[in-house]
């Protein structure tokens, strides 16, 4: 019977360690997907590509719990100008036009995408990013639970 139980646990650790390894692999294009609010949808979300929604948000308060209901999703204020977006997404939205930079993770060329005052940029895990200094933006690390992990 012990012997059952540790085949199981191998199996069950087996699972989570691809589930973890096929949530973690980035897409392997190297485009932005731009779209109005009305047309974003999670299947978008899955695609582990940058999305631009070109209309002016207010509120991305109201995004997070329509497009995100379906996850388990905790948020955090974020802080830092550039790195690798650990979370599994990050809200980058600005209240002035800006300039943010970005990078595929298994690719050297880089995206330089403008945003518009209110426009909102949802960025994929590991995805590197470089926002314009000094400039004013509101930034929303939504964690998974296989973000908390890396």
């Amino acid at each position: 019977m012990k012997y059952i139980y540790g085949i199981l646990l191998i199996l069950i650790i087996l699972l989570m360690f691809l589930y973890f390894k096929l949530s973690l692999k980035p897409n392997k294009e190297f485009t932005l997907i731009q779209c109005e609010v009305q047309k974003c949808d999670p299947s978008m979300l899955m695609e582990k590509l940058p999305v631009l929604i070109e209309n002016s948000i207010v509120n991305p308060q109201q995004l997070i719990n329509t497009l995100f209901r379906f996850q388990y999703i905790s948020q955090k204020d974020h802080k830092q100008n550039e790195g690798i977006n650990r979370n599994a997404f990050l809200l980058i939205h600005p209240s002035e036009q800006l300039n943010v930079m970005l990078k595929h993770p298994n690719y050297q060329e880089v995206l330089n995408v403008k945003l518009y005052k209110n426009q909102l940029l949802i960025l994929p895990i590991l995805w590197y990013y470089n926002i314009q200094k000094n400039k004013s933006v509101r930034m929303i690390g939504l964690e998974s639970l296989i973000s908390k992990f890396i």
